[in-house]
């Protein structure tokens, strides 16, 4: 099992959670709405990535709220000691949460009776948070939740829930961000054909001079396709560096459930930087091919007498 988090002693869960979208005003001025997480004593510590990173927890049964961080900005509060008005009470920001940009930081913390209090959602609860043991875990509690309650209740990953919260953005993205990506990609493909051609047609003599050599069409074929693939590997090489330096760990945020904005950071990981080199590598050796047949084709003679 993961270890516990620091916000709270370990042993305590199953955590009952209550989220409420509650209406606020940031630093500028500006209406937005937020998630209020009403959480038990079990709550903090099965988030096992978000740490307190100023002020305290908030007292059990008390008007206190913990702020994430990038909220805690956005709304401009004082931390701790100050006051934000959520729904009809006034609530005191007793510290900040901190999750290496995870969803946490975006929303704002509180006892779970006190919640049900202000907004009049006695006995409500809406998602229970468990750490189970071992990957059979799962599966097992599906199986106890069918038989202990007539209620259709579901069992799934946080992974799972928390792409259900952002389902949303997830096919706004996919429907405008592949096009541009396959514009670009056929952009870039049109880019190493013209460069690769230029490099042909401006070493003609060379191919030519290679040809009478010995060197065969395959190989007049291969080294020109090498080249492209060469250019290609630099090109990636240099992307992906300056991606690293822009993108890695720059925080977003986009609308959550009930409209409430869900904050994230962004992350280049491995596997996002060999896709994107496999995809460079296949624009480069497709922009390359042409050029490379091109280069099998140049009479030699022609070539010869062209730089003469």
């Amino acid at each position: 099992m993961p270890p516990a988090s620091p916000l709270a002693p370990p042993g305590l869960f199953p955590a009952a959670r209550l989220l409420i979208p509650v209406d606020a005003t940031d630093a500028k001025g500006t209406p937005r709405t937020i998630s209020l997480r009403g959480m038990d004593a079990a709550g903090p510590v099965l988030r096992g990535t978000a740490t307190i990173s100023s002020g305290r927890m908030f007292a059990p049964g008390s008007h206190e709220i913990v702020v994430g961080a990038r909220l805690a900005r956005d709304l401009g509060v004082q931390v701790p000691g100050g006051a934000i008005r959520l729904g009809p009470l006034d609530w005191t920001v007793s510290g900040t949460v901190s999750a290496k940009g995870g969803a946490a930081e975006s929303e704002v913390w509180a006892d779970l009776d006190a919640v049900r209090s202000a907004f009049d959602r006695q006995g409500e609860v809406q998602t229970l948070r468990v750490r189970l043991d071992g990957p059979q875990g799962l599966a097992k509690l599906g199986e106890a939740l069918s038989e202990v309650s007539t209620t259709p209740l579901a069992a799934m990953t946080e992974k799972e829930f928390m792409a259900g919260q952002s389902a949303r953005m997830e096919r706004l993205v996919t429907l405008f961000g592949w096009p541009i990506a396959i514009l670009m990609a056929v952009a870039a493909g049109a880019g190493a054909v013209n460069t690769m051609a230029s490099s042909v047609s401006d070493r003609t003599n060379e191919i030519a001079t290679l040809r009478v050599l010995g060197f065969g069409r395959t190989a007049a074929f291969a080294a020109t396709l090498t080249e492209a693939l060469v250019l290609a590997t630099v090109g990636a090489i240099l992307g992906a560096l300056v991606s690293f330096a822009i993108i890695d760990g720059w925080q977003a945020s986009t609308l959550g459930a009930a409209g409430t904005q869900l904050a994230f950071g962004l992350a280049v990981t491995p596997i996002v930087l060999v896709q994107a080199g496999t995809l460079a590598l296949l624009i480069g050796a497709l922009g390359g091919v042409l050029p490379a047949f091109t280069a099998t084709r140049l009479p030699i003679v022609d070539a010869l007498k062209e730089r003469m």
